[in-house]
């Protein structure tokens, strides 16, 4: 197994340590990550199965990448941590397979109150836009929001988690253990994830973003995940993040940071051409009404895009409030 995520935090610490020992499986770690780096490791130790987040693997495989680099060895790519957009998942595996590659990219969906793992892709399975179906022994429920009530098949609600991946406490934290872990009428103890998202008939999780994400706008729920399934599928857009910005009239407005293919001029023009397309997709309330151009977005320390930063608008980039026949 080839190891890049950092071990400070359950994902990094769960796959990347604990699964290879507990396997018996040799480990590659890489204790500061580059691209040069992976791809010597992954050129000479021939590791079989990688975990990551999607801006590791967006970063690295859409990037400079060795011209004899060839991917019949590996197994198992897995991806969590973060959203991986359809047409991500479309162009990683596309390259994967043009490098002999035979895995595809398998995500999955899990916290840190559940050791990180609670839902993966099966085998053989390539659906888009969903994190797979839980693991042996795991259980998922989805509850209307604030409720211990389970919502009907498809329709979305907090996700809540029981089974031996489960914690047991908050350390020292009692009010928040009992809002966080609670026994349901069924008699089981779950953890209410604070996550949002929906089951399909067939079992699959759907996840949309953390309930902290949505945002309330003029009365009106707005999921950023699903604006930015729209705009990643954008000819124009190679990969977006949408926000809240506090508003005193609609509560919260929706802004949208959009980091444009190759190419594209980051201009009003463009702002209302992506617009224009959106509007026919998503409701009028959901829209952006202002689009903000990035180079890059972000990054936390582990991967992840720091969306802290982004709400509050302390990045440089070019910002458009487009005009209302466009949102």
């Amino acid at each position: 197994m080839l190891s890049v995520l950092p071990v400070f935090h359950g994902f990094g610490l769960c796959t990347g340590i604990h699964l290879p020992v507990m396997l018996g499986m040799e480990m590659v770690l890489l204790p500061s990550f580059s691209p040069r780096a992976f791809f010597r490791a992954l050129m000479t130790e021939r590791p079989g199965v990688m975990f990551g987040v999607p801006t590791v693997y967006e970063k690295l495989f859409a990037g400079e990448v060795p011209q004899d680099l060839r991917l019949d060895f590996v197994t198992g790519l897995f991806c969590g941590g973060d959203s991986l957009s359809s047409e991500a998942k479309k162009s990683l595996d596309e390259f994967l397979e043009s490098r002999g590659c035979r895995a595809r990219i398998r995500a999955g969906y899990g916290c840190t109150e559940c050791l990180s793992a609670v839902t993966i892709m099966p085998e053989g399975e390539n659906r888009f836009k969903n994190v797979g179906t839980p693991i042996k022994w795991n259980r998922i429920k989805i509850v209307k929001e604030g409720t211990e009530e389970e919502a009907p098949c498809g329709c979305n609600g907090e996700i809540c988690v029981s089974g031996p991946v489960s914690m047991l406490r908050y350390l020292n934290q009692p009010e928040e253990t009992a809002r966080t872990v609670r026994v349901h009428s069924d008699g089981l103890s779950w953890v209410h994830t604070g996550d949002m998202g929906h089951v399909d008939e067939d079992g699959f999780l759907y996840f949309e973003c953390r309930i902290k994400r949505m945002i309330v706008t003029s009365g009106y729920n707005v999921y950023p995940g699903e604006i930015e399934k729209r705009l990643d599928s954008d000819p124009l857009v190679k990969a977006s993040y949408v926000v809240g910005i506090p508003d005193s009239v609609k509560m919260s407005r929706v802004r949208a940071y959009v980091i444009l293919k190759e190419g594209t001029e980051k201009t009003e023009k463009t702002a209302e051409e992506i617009g224009s397309r959106l509007a026919e997709a998503v409701p009028a309330y959901s829209r952006p009404g202002e689009y903000v151009f990035l180079d890059e977005f972000p990054m936390t320390k582990t991967g992840k895009i720091a969306c802290r930063v982004l709400e509050t608008g302390d990045v440089k980039g070019v910002r458009i409030s487009i005009s209302r026949s466009f949102r």
